[in-house]
């Protein structure tokens, strides 16, 4: 398709009053009996009445396919939307596409023809972008008509937090965490890695019959060793609605010192990637992990993600954060204070702690999530934040409790 040639519509011929007064003009002559302004007033109306028809038509016997090559990815990189379109009829006409992210594409199609056309979507900040609808225009190869469609697309891209080096020594955060690069000796069966060709030394309940029936030949599964940490990630976005309660959402003039709505939406947005990298870090070094959010997510109503491991588990701890909403001023946390306890860890027996203020929030996921031997990553706001959900952990949960900070440094010592 030529994405450079514009679609133009007479506006004229558009209207049906034209039409009418073109009747008008072609009954004046037939009354008359004029003949040279009956035919051309005779002509011109056939003409406007088959090229009209000729528009209403183009629709019909048409396929069109979208195709999108990558659902999620990272910023900076760019996703390929393909269109594939096959006229069945031997009716030329003139196509315009207008596609999500302002996407334009102009062709006229010829009879019994398909074509083919790919437009680049480079996104480059962290979020979910709906591929809703595109409009179709249909039209007369003079271009005297026209009629539009919408096509349903029910697609989504997904863009991640952008991983970003940790400036914090690796080796300091794996002693604070416990993370050891060597794996466990006994296999995750959570942890699905793959298959291998049946060695004969393990039960049969291992086999894996249909990659045996596909590859032709008796496949075993595989699973990942065991993690030697377990690591909740707990993201807190109170703060930053309070943040944007004393700014004004309205005031764009510069409150509190130097702070805008724009800083605190890059701070936001350096939070989750600083989160995402860390947790990254944590995968590598074999770590499992959980989420959970006061926030409100885009299209997923469960704010937590269930301990565990692998690649897929982490694609779905990054989607989490790509879906985490940016809060609205005066919004107040309901997820993390809801009544009931939290599915992120089933079967888990946490050990009882007192709590020490009516405000805990923490403390009640930190009681009904956390275990023995977990780990936390806890990013809010301010510091003090992170300090005021540190009194809510007995003091052996409290040396692994790690700060995350939007308008600090991360602390990693004990407590």
């Amino acid at each position: 398709m030529n994405e450079q040639r514009e679609f133009i519509v007479s506006s004229f011929f558009g209207f049906p009053l034209s039409i009418l007064i073109l009747g008008v003009l072609l009954f004046v002559a037939l009354v008359q009996r004029s003949a040279g302004l009956a035919s051309i007033a005779g002509t011109v109306l056939l003409l406007m009445v088959g090229l009209s028809l000729w528009t209403r038509c183009a629709p019909y016997r048409l396929s069109l396919l979208f195709h999108l090559d990558r659902h999620r990815l990272f910023p900076g990189e760019v996703a390929q939307l393909e269109v594939t379109l096959r006229n069945s009829k031997p009716l030329p006409f003139y196509l315009s596409i207008e596609g999500p992210f302002h996407l334009l594409g102009q062709t006229i199609v010829m009879p019994f023809s398909e074509l083919h056309h790919a437009w680049n979507i480079p996104l480059t900040r962290r979020g979910v972008y709906p591929l809703k609808a595109c409009t179709l225009s249909f039209g007369d190869p003079f271009g005297l008509t026209s009629t539009r469609r919408t096509l349903p697309l029910h697609e989504e891209i997904v863009v991640y937090p952008r991983l970003k080096r940790i400036e914090d020594s690796i080796a300091q955060f794996q002693e604070f965490f416990g993370l050891h690069p060597a794996k466990g000796l006994v296999e995750d069966p959570a942890a699905y890695a793959g298959t291998r060709d049946y060695t004969g030394f393990r039960p049969a309940r291992f086999i894996h019959w249909k990659a045996s029936a596909r590859i032709g030949k008796i496949q075993e599964k595989i699973f990942e060793p065991t993690s030697h940490a377990k690591i909740l990630v707990i993201v807190k976005v109170e703060g930053f609605a309070r943040q944007l309660s004393r700014l004004g959402s309205q005031d764009p003039s510069r409150a509190n010192g130097s702070v805008t709505r724009k800083d605190v939406e890059d701070a936001f947005e350096t939070l989750l990637e600083t989160v995402a990298s860390y947790a990254y870090l944590s995968f590598q070094q074999g770590a499992s992990l959980a989420f959970v959010t006061d926030g409100e997510l885009v299209e997923d109503p469960e704010p937590f993600l269930p301990m565990g491991s692998g690649y897929e588990h982490l694609g779905r701890f990054l989607e989490k954060l790509a879906r985490l909403r940016f809060p609205s001023p005066y919004e107040e946390s309901s997820k993390l204070s809801r009544e009931g306890p939290h599915p992120v860890m089933k079967g888990s027996t946490p050990p009882m702690e007192s709590p020490k203020a009516a405000s805990g929030e923490f403390y009640r996921i930190a009681r009904e999530v956390g275990r023995w031997g977990t780990g936390y990553i806890y990013a809010c706001y301010k510091p003090a934040e992170g300090e005021h959900a540190r009194q809510f952990l007995s003091p052996h949960r409290r040396s692994r409790l790690l700060i995350l900070p939007a308008t600090g440094k991360a602390e990693v010592k004990d407590g």
